[in-house]
């Protein structure tokens, strides 16, 4: 194809491609777009040749070496972009935390604690430097936090939503509650009334996935790497125990002989189920569980509800569990 098949292609008819105004500049008029040797080393080669393809007999329109550096991208013709610049990472995750480096819309977080002089000092510590809080402001910063709980699966690892839901079934809380995940199978439950966290500390047994839930009072010193299950609410069973026995004060004396009675199965207080005895005690995970007991001169034999191997043998549970060494409490 020869010169003049290009130029009649090009829509030039003939015409000089070199444009007066612009040689001195260093650039070329095609048709009517207009490109620079600047904008084109700018953009590339390949990206040039895309825009003034695009270009040619389709749109009028000036592609100037300014236009190339705006906002990360190349603009070609009128309303055209090339090679657009990808977000990075950070500002995506800026654009979506809105302000806040946790990603809780603003309007959702609760106000901090005021600091007042004094309250947070730098002290010489064990290791260094270290930091100290003033006692008033400990209070403050705790006061928050008054109705909360800490909560474990006994034997079973559950996932944090699994356990919300369940939480929200069993509790059933008059206000909002939230549940903070930690380390070692542990969760923080925040309630936000006295009625709520009462019910969540002695309303149980508490079974979930057919597993005790251990619920303890949680305060500041708590450390998850090191914490330990010390008690919980769950149901004991006393085998063989005579129906005619089945009244409610006598029903919470057996269970005041594996721990504290905290109430009586309603099937068992009316005598509908004659297996076994039924009541729900708190009892101390860190000392051995009674496998049998003595009531008026007989024995009967104790079972737990929901615990994981427990030693009937001598009480205690299993260390695999994190609950207790046995060699500790043999």
């Amino acid at each position: 194809m020869d010169s003049d098949d290009l130029e009649a292609d090009a829509g030039l008819d003939g015409q000089s491609t070199m444009d007066p105004d612009l040689e001195q500049a260093g650039g070329v008029r095609v048709g009517n777009t207009m490109a620079t040797k600047e904008a084109t080393e700018t953009v590339g080669d390949a990206a040039a040749a895309a825009a003034m393809d695009s270009d040619l007999g389709l749109d009028d329109g000036v592609w100037a070496a300014d236009d190339v550096h705006t906002a990360g991208a190349a603009t070609v013709g009128v309303g055209s972009t090339v090679a657009a610049a990808r977000p990075s990472f950070h500002d995506i995750l800026a654009e979506q935390c809105a302000g806040d480096e946790w990603g809780v819309p603003e309007q959702e977080m609760e106000p901090e604690v005021e600091v007042h002089d004094g309250e947070i000092s730098y002290v010489s510590g064990k290791y260094g430097l270290a930091v100290k809080l003033s006692e008033s402001f400990k209070e403050r910063l705790e006061k928050r936090w008054d109705y909360t709980v800490v909560v474990k699966l006994l034997g079973r690892i559950v996932g944090y939503h699994t356990l919300c839901g369940r939480l929200q079934t069993l509790w059933k809380p008059s206000r909002p509650m939230k549940v903070v995940d930690l380390e070692e199978d542990f969760f923080l439950v925040r309630l936000n009334c006295e009625e709520d966290y009462y019910r969540a500390l002695t309303g149980g047994p508490w079974i979930i996935l057919g597993h005790a839930l251990s619920v303890q009072p949680w305060d500041s010193t708590f450390r998850p790497s090191n914490g330990r299950v010390s008690q919980a609410v769950i149901w004991a069973r006393f085998a063989d125990f005579p129906p005619c026995w089945y009244n409610t004060e006598v029903l919470r004396a057996s269970g005041n002989l594996v721990g504290g009675s905290m109430r009586v199965d309603a099937n068992t207080k009316e005598a509908i189920g004659g297996k076994y005895a039924r009541v729900a005690v708190e009892v101390n995970l860190t000392k051995p569980l009674r496998g049998i007991v003595e009531f008026d001169d007989m024995d009967f034999k104790v079972s737990y509800e929901g615990l994981p191997s427990v030693c009937y043998g001598c009480g205690s549970m299993g260390a695999q569990f994190g609950f207790m060494s046995i060699s500790e409490e043999v």
